[in-house]
């Protein structure tokens, strides 16, 4: 069976995504991971672009609503790096 993913979560460092995908998984709504870091090998590639966490079309609102319930930051709106 096919699902569109929808991305429901953008976060700047892969911990902080790692929380919403356990978060979201104990609350029975499947999510992944989607990063790009050569699959592990280049790592420093994270510093360029922010961690995603993404669930079925299906589960979007929900998947929101949990994340934004649980947060003092929503998603998406990562406070600037300090200097």
């Amino acid at each position: 069976m096919h699902h569109d993913l929808v991305v429901v979560g953008w976060y700047g460092n892969p911990m902080e995504a790692r929380l919403a995908l356990v978060l979201l998984e104990a609350n029975g709504l499947p999510a992944i991971i989607l990063s790009d870091d050569a699959g592990g090998m280049l790592p420093s590639l994270q510093l360029l672009a922010e961690t995603r966490v993404a669930v079925r079309a299906t589960d979007a609102d929900s998947a929101r609503s949990l994340l934004e319930s649980t947060s003092t930051v929503p998603p998406g709106d990562t406070p600037p790096l300090s200097a």
